[in-house]
């Protein structure tokens, strides 16, 4: 048993960048697993022949559903990959239960301390969602995006989670735009979560700066190397 289950959803164009997640997480983390659902088979086969010990390669084929393979053969590759985030989550918190958190990270996230510092600030908490705290020449764009970045989502192993990512999982499967939906107020999986706060228990906003640091927030930082 480990003590954190994270899943990422993976494509052979961004192997190199999840590659080095995983060995920034195994550089500053312990006790997890990274369960990767990967779109390309060669991204299976490279995984299984590199085999990392915190790895766990998944194909696609073995999540796939009726509708998720109709959202498919409809939606741009983009918009099928943000669509697999929800589902390859739910299926990790399913299939693999025996752990304290689980959290869906994007592949090209970079870790320079311990993921479990987010947990600790709050553990009484369910549901852990990053700000984009956008800087000022981003500002324009919560219009479009949302307040909250999906790159990291953590749940902690209860139902009330488990609840909060089936909805998610359910609504990215019927409904994923590759682009801003100005009118349902949508862009790809990210905002179906800004009604966690009111609709789920236990929802922590991760006070961290560090936690989804990028282009779009780093202006209101200084940055030193460690």
């Amino acid at each position: 048993m480990s003590k954190y289950h994270f899943s990422t959803v993976v494509s052979q164009d961004h192997l190199f960048k999840y590659l080095a997640m995983v060995s920034s997480l195994r550089a500053n983390g312990s006790d997890f697993k990274v369960f990767t659902l990967c779109v390309n088979e060669i991204v299976w086969h490279i995984l299984n022949k590199i085999n990392i010990e915190e790895i766990v390669p998944v194909m696609l084929n073995d999540v796939e559903s009726d509708m998720l393979v109709r959202a498919k053969n409809e939606r741009p590759f983009q918009a099928f990959c943000w669509t697999l985030k929800p589902v390859f989550l739910h299926y990790v918190m399913e299939k693999y239960p025996d752990c304290k958190y689980f959290a869906h990270l994007d592949a090209d996230l970079f870790f320079f301390s311990d993921p479990e510092k987010i947990f600790l600030e709050n553990p009484s908490a369910s549901l852990f969602l990053t700000h984009h705290r956008n800087s000022r020449d981003f500002l324009k764009y919560y219009g479009s995006t949302g307040v909250f970045n999906t790159g990291f989502v953590g749940c902690k192993n209860n139902v009330n989670a488990m609840d909060a990512v089936t909805k998610w999982k359910t609504q990215c499967i019927l409904y994923c735009p590759i682009k801003e939906d100005k009118a349902r107020k949508l862009f790809g999986d990210q905002r179906y979560v800004e009604s966690w706060p009111e609709e789920f228990r236990g929802v922590h906003v991760v006070r961290s700066k560090g936690a989804n640091a990028a282009l779009w927030n780093v202006q209101n930082y200084t940055v030193n190397e460690k």
